[in-house]
């Protein structure tokens, strides 16, 4: 099948307004505020081409790094430097939160992290959402390319990694384009695994939520050295929702006590 054509502007940057109604009271406060700590300066920082869409709370950003680890044959297998996913993607609040251990993050019933997933699913339920995530996949696809068959001189790495042939570099690209028309059936919520780099195991001091499809046939030439790392969002929302209700449970107990 004929590869389907991707937008020529790596960016997307569509603008989504989540409902606020739908979540707890008082979420806004926390979801679109600066917070005690600040804002984040992920777009002072960053190309603005590696925003594919923002609320008034979080931004999508793509992955500056190949999710194809055939593209990295000198990275030292204790530390795969690829994504863990066939078109692996970020969401970050544009609050300053530290990491999902943060309160911050899981107030009011998770509040934060639910408006990360739901900005994601949003964005992916629209045609140009997929086609922006696959059009900045092969664009991380591409640079890694070409800094491989053109690497810096310097530290004798001035030379192609004899590692990637021209027939490994014809299967990264004949994968990917293999792989997008699958990668564009694929439904919603159920097919990607959100998940969460939980501190101490997490590698920068920002709260940012992992999306990837789950299917090991999006992840074959995918690092997995993270997976044990990383906690999917409805493990934290079933002990968020466990804690919260025995809390109630002693509050009512106290309560029933005092009556008494």
């Amino acid at each position: 099948m004929a590869a389907l054509p991707l937008p020529k502007n790596d960016i997307n940057n569509t603008k989504f307004t989540i409902d606020v109604k739908e979540m707890p009271s008082d979420s806004i406060l926390v979801l679109c505020q600066s917070s005690t700590h600040g804002e984040s300066e992920y777009a002072l920082h960053n190309p603005r081409s590696l925003i594919l869409s923002e609320t008034e709370c979080s931004y999508i950003i793509g992955n500056m790094a190949s999710y194809d680890g055939r593209q990295y044959p000198l990275a030292p297998t204790e530390k795969r430097p690829e994504g863990q996913g066939y078109c692996h993607t970020l969401v970050i609040p544009k609050a300053r939160i530290f990491n999902v251990v943060d309160p911050i993050a899981t107030n009011n019933a998770c509040a934060v992290l639910q408006e990360l997933r739901t900005h994601f699913l949003r964005f992916w339920a629209t045609e140009s959402g997929k086609l922006a995530i696959l059009s900045r996949a092969k664009k991380a696809l591409e640079d890694r390319d070409h800094a491989l068959l053109d690497p810096p001189p310097g530290n004798g790495r001035g030379q192609r990694p004899p590692e990637y042939t021209m027939a490994v570099r014809t299967a990264v690209f004949a994968d990917f384009e293999r792989l997008q028309t699958e990668f564009l059936r694929l439904r919603g919520e159920d097919d990607f695994l959100f998940g969460f780099h939980v501190f101490p195991e997490n590698s920068i001091g920002h709260l940012h939520m992992h999306v990837f499809p789950h299917d090991n046939s999006f992840r074959e030439h995918s690092t997995k050295d993270y997976d044990y790392k990383t906690v999917p969002l409805q493990a934290i929302l079933e002990v968020e929702e466990e804690d919260a209700a025995a809390g109630m449970s002693v509050l009512m107990n106290g309560l029933g006590n005092g009556a008494g």
